[in-house]
């Protein structure tokens, strides 16, 4: 999602960065799935990683650096605000419902040493005396006092489609996206679809449309153009405006082809006949393969939403294992 939105600009590429979702965990040294924590950190090979993953990313022109954060099975989304010289750290998780072992602060326990790996890293990569000509924080400093952000919580285990969305939607005080717009209803009658749709069709998909299972390829759009922006809204400067942000600037444009598409591929019968089929393959910057097949899909999305008001079902976690859906 993140390189797709790239493409297509589907955020403020002159005020933000996206890093990769596996940046963290390829570089930073964040262990993933249930072992949380931090890896031995080796500066040097690091460095040859960090390299090519923020080549054209212009960490220095940004004023929001952002980093996907994914370890014990949960994605967050760790932030370097040049804005305000602070930390943010949106969490959906809600700590609360918990067994009280896990709080945020343990889950988090780890945040200053990644910090600081991570402004090591660019200090080498681009030279001290750049990063004060561009006026660039001490992060490290910084790090010891992180800026826990309130945020939408998640109802079961979304956490990889609210950091997603956290991401597209942070502007350094708050989300430019009303609260309702994280229900659980919303998540999966318009999120799931918008992903998979996206998936799919979008240009990191290494499955070619004609080798696409069943009817999926009769979706495809005749335009890679999958978003479009409202003309009309009015542009501010919402970053320090107290009044309430636009709710969107940018909307995706097959809403109905895309429900449909979801409705098909996670119907009992489709599931059954195409159960081996693979429908995304991308090759992973740590050599690994990320690919979805019928297993992966139904674990990743989850039976087709219901048009009904009763609550939904809560997603498996597979999250760690397809980190960019």
């Amino acid at each position: 999602m993140f390189e797709e939105w790239t493409v297509h600009q589907q955020y403020n590429t002159t005020d933000k960065t996206i890093l990769p979702a596996e940046f963290a965990n390829i570089v930073l040294g964040v262990k993933i799935g249930e072992k949380e924590g931090l890896a031995e950190f080796n500066e040097d090979e690091a460095l040859k990683q960090f390299a090519p993953l923020v080549t054209g990313k212009e960490l220095l022109n940004k004023n929001l650096i952002m980093i996907p954060h994914n370890t014990d099975k949960h994605y967050t989304l760790y932030v370097l605000n040049k804005y305000t010289s602070s930390i943010d750290i949106l969490d959906s998780l809600n700590y609360r419902n918990g067994d009280g072992k896990n709080t945020w602060k343990t889950h988090h326990k780890d945040h200053p040493e990644l910090i600081k790996r991570m402004h090591t890293l660019m200090k080498k990569h681009y030279g001290e005396a750049e990063l004060r000509a561009n006026g660039e924080p001490n992060w490290s400093r910084i790090a010891e006092t992180p800026n826990r952000v309130c945020v939408p919580k998640q109802q079961g285990t979304q956490c990889g489609h609210f950091m997603v969305q956290f991401a597209k939607y942070w502007n350094d005080i708050d989300l430019i996206k009303d609260d309702e717009d994280f229900d659980q209803r919303n998540v999966d009658a318009e999120w799931k679809p918008e992903f998979l749709f996206t998936a799919i069709f979008g240009e990191t998909n290494q499955v070619k449309c004609e080798d696409l299972p069943g009817r999926i390829k009769e979706f495809k759009p005749e335009t890679l153009k999958f978003f479009y922006t409202n003309k009309d809204e009015t542009k501010r400067d919402k970053r320090r405006s107290i009044s309430p942000y636009p709710k969107h600037s940018h909307y995706f444009q097959h809403t109905t082809e895309a429900s449909n598409l979801f409705h098909l591929v996670m119907s009992d019968s489709w599931q059954e006949e195409y159960k081996n089929k693979i429908i995304f393959r991308r090759i992973r910057r740590d050599s690994e393969s990320t690919q979805l097949t019928r297993a992966q899909l139904k674990a990743v999305f989850g039976p087709r939403p219901a048009h009904t008001n009763i609550p939904h079902h809560m997603e498996k976690r597979v999250l760690d294992d397809i980190a960019e859906i």
